[in-house]
């Protein structure tokens, strides 16, 4: 609940901001009102309590239609929907969507209503509510995606102003970890707030797990490279983890620069040739040494020690705040600060503006991991579609958009993500003097660096607006280390102003419909239209109530993925019993089963939106558009609730079935090292586990048709009796 004081602080600062427009200061102000200046001060801070009368004295001194407003939207009584801050931009729309509820509810008491307008009445209500609650917020995600070594970490720093001053002749380094690739060690979420970095800590057992990884290449590495194919075990664990653990337990590899004399061995090697050897004197096996080395290593990282979770800038010790971060946040992703463990996420606090055109949204930078492998990962997938965000698709210069970019479009739309939803843009990272090196139609080099980043943004939007469908992406280019962040920082604003316009619109035809159907109540002539439209919307229902016979093969996406990544992947996921972030089992199932039932809705949620269209192409028949407006939503929410419980039931069904089975687990881990086939056997694997357990598919089937008969019958209760 708000308190006084909040009210009296937000107030003030309202009053502040007209006062500033209105090119007036606290002393001209003070003048006006024949007040002294600390009045004025101690009113637009919040101290001082105005009462109404005052408040309007305020107001009328300044003058301004902004500074009447002010005083409109302070004297409003919200009683349907949560109060918005004084300043909310969309202050205006919000209190129409509050009116044309108390309207709506006001209809509802009425006693001639029928059962089925009233619960289209309710269920209107109810969308307004949602829709409005989501314009409420002021909050926007950027989330970066890229794969390694794009140049995506320091493309965010430069964007955010998160750099260090180096010398004159330098330009500012990042802030946060860069390299050529390989180099963060987990997300990063960069906010806004007190100076300060907090850590998500590993759990104990994925430490194990890394620590296991390791100790096994470790151990491969020592034996004679005729017993082994180096090209496995070369990826068997990431090179960012193993750096961390390397640096936790003292076990650096020496620098590979060229010195005088023999080159220092690698101390990590020389651990487990050590204990090996000693095991297999003792008659004991590869095994044996494996679970030895890794006790020595979590002995020497001392994880028992490392329980802290996050640090905080201290102002009076000199040391300016972005050196710290950057001295800080190196030691926690390189594994050296001995007070943390193996971070899962790393949010980094900075308090300054993250964008100079923010205003009052509360922005979230979100720096993924970069892509390896393949875009199918639950990290990265997390992001697509979620609401209040924006997508940056980082890729290099000459293959814009990128593989991975295009991959990840095509994968939403399969899972039923409405391209309309997605809001983002293309962010290509050229390099050196790549933009001067494109090509125009006569086959000439471009005469300037504009130029060729006007060419190649001809290319993308080729792709990405008309190939893959997505007409709001937009593409823009920018070398971090010689481009001004301007513009991109301007394109960020826009694309955040889009969210903000999406949600809004669906806000305005929500209160528009509400108008049209209360306009309708008592018009006969537009009831008769209306009863035809439900005439339609019958014949529809009849012919599409049953799903008929559909293949449910939850599974297929998972079996597929198996084949494409890299073996040291499936390795890593077999030790975690699926867990793996380029190889999830989980999310592949979720995945899985979102794409069936969404393959199976999507085209007869497109049906029913072309019998409306039709409908409602004569313009005599507009009346019905409230219902047929109202009854695509609906058929809209319910396909896309019947995916997000496939995908759930997904996910949950594998770990009550597939995650305890560990004779499964336990046989993929022994497969490794078992000579070539590897992939092969592991799908085969796979496939024979899927045909003894069938469960998965059985279970999605009488749920989705229990969906869509759900959905059926809400449609069918907005339809009042011929």
């Amino acid at each position: 609940m708000e308190t006084d004081l909040a009210k009296d602080r937000e107030l003030g600062r309202e009053l502040a901001r007209v006062r500033e427009a209105a090119c007036l200061t606290q002393a001209e102000l003070a003048g006006r009102l024949g007040v002294s200046q600390t009045v004025v001060s101690r009113t637009e801070s919040g101290e001082r309590q105005l009462k109404d009368d005052k408040i309007r004295d305020f107001v009328e001194a300044i003058g301004t239609d902004e500074a009447r407003g002010l005083e409109a939207r302070r004297s409003r009584d919200w009683s349907k929907l949560k109060r918005p801050p004084l300043g909310h931009p969309n202050h205006d729309l919000l209190w129409s969507a509050e009116l044309k509820l108390r309207e709506l509810k006001t209809l509802l008491s009425q006693p001639d209503i029928t059962q089925a307008f009233a619960r289209r009445i309710e269920a209107l209500c109810s969308e307004i509510e949602s829709a409005a609650a989501e314009l409420l917020k002021r909050e926007c995600n950027l989330v970066f995606i890229g794969k390694i070594g794009v140049g995506k970490t320091s493309a965010i720093c430069q964007i955010a102003g998160l750099t260090v001053s180096g010398s004159e002749s330098r330009r500012p380094s990042p802030v946060l970890d860069v390299g050529s690739g390989r180099t963060t060690l987990c997300e990063v979420e960069i906010r806004t707030g007190p100076t300060s970095i907090v850590v998500e800590p590993c759990t104990d057992a994925e430490v194990r797990a890394h620590v296991a990884d390791f100790a096994e290449k470790i151990l491969r590495a020592i034996k004679d490279s005729s017993e082994r194919g180096p090209s496995q075990d070369d990826q068997i664990m990431s090179r960012e983890v193993e750096r961390a653990i390397r640096n936790m337990a003292n076990l650096r590899r020496p620098s590979a620069r060229r010195t005088e004399g023999p080159r220092t061995p690698d101390p990590a090697r020389e651990l487990a040739r050590q204990i090996f050897d000693e095991e297999i004197k003792r008659g004991k096996g590869e095994q044996d040494a494996a679970w030895r080395l890794q006790f020595e290593i979590l002995s020497r990282m001392r994880t028992d020690r490392r329980e802290r979770q996050d640090l905080r800038w201290d102002q009076g010790a000199g040391v300016d705040h972005r050196e710290w971060l950057k001295s800080e946040f190196h030691r926690i992703n390189t594994g050296n600060n001995p007070d943390f463990t193996i971070p899962k996420r790393i949010r980094v606090f900075v308090d300054l503006p993250l964008l100079s055109l923010d205003g009052d949204v509360e922005i979230r930078i979100v720096d993924t991991k970069g892509i390896d492998e393949t875009v199918a990962r639950a990290d990265l997938e997390r992001h697509v579609g979620a609401a209040h965000t924006v997508l940056v698709l980082c890729s290099g210069f000459n293959d814009a958009p990128g593989t991975e970019a295009t991959n990840l479009l095509s994968r939403a739309c399969e899972a039923g993500i409405r391209r309309d939803e997605l809001h983002g843009f293309v962010l290509g990272l050229p390099k050196f003097d790549e933009a001067l090196q494109t090509l125009d139609d006569a086959g000439e080099a471009v005469g300037s660096i504009e130029d060729g980043y006007d060419l190649k943004t001809i290319v993308v939007e080729e792709t990405v607006h008309q190939s893959l469908g997505y007409r709001n992406f937009s593409v823009r280019f920018f070398n971090s280390h010689e481009d001004n962040a301007a513009e991109v920082r301007q394109e960020l604003s826009d694309r955040i102003g889009k969210v903000f316009d999406a949600y809004r619109n669906t806000v305005d035809e929500l209160v528009e419909s509400a108008g049209g159907l209360i306009a309708n109540y008592k018009d006969e002539q537009a009831q008769e239209i209306v009863r035809q439209a439900a005439v339609l919307i019958r014949s529809w229902i009849k012919k599409n109530k049953d799903l008929g016979s559909v293949r449910w093969a939850a599974e297929q996406s998972l079996l597929s993925e198996v084949k494409s990544v890299h073996p040291a992947s499936i390795h890593a996921t077999m030790r975690r019993k699926g867990g793996w972030y380029n190889l999830d089992y989980p999310h592949h199932l979720a995945y899985g089963a979102r794409l069936v039932v969404s393959s199976i809705l999507r085209f007869r949620v497109q049906s029913f939106a072309e019998h409306c269209d039709t409908f409602l192409g004569a313009d005599e028949h507009r009346p019905a558009e409230p219902l047929l407006s109202q009854a695509q939503r609906a058929l809209e929410k319910a396909s896309q609730t019947a995916t997000e419980r496939a995908q759930l039931l997904g996910e949950t069904w594998f770990h009550e079935s597939l995650e305890e089975d560990d004779e499964f687990w336990g046989k993929g881990v022994r497969r490794w090292g078992g000579g070539t086939g590897y992939v092969n056997d592991i799908s085969t694997m796979n496939k024979s586990w899927f045909l003894k357990n069938g469960e998965l598919n059985e279970k999605m089937k009488p749920m989705i048709e229990r969906e869509w008969k759900r959905a059926m019958k809400v449609v069918e209760s907005m339809l009042e009796d011929d």
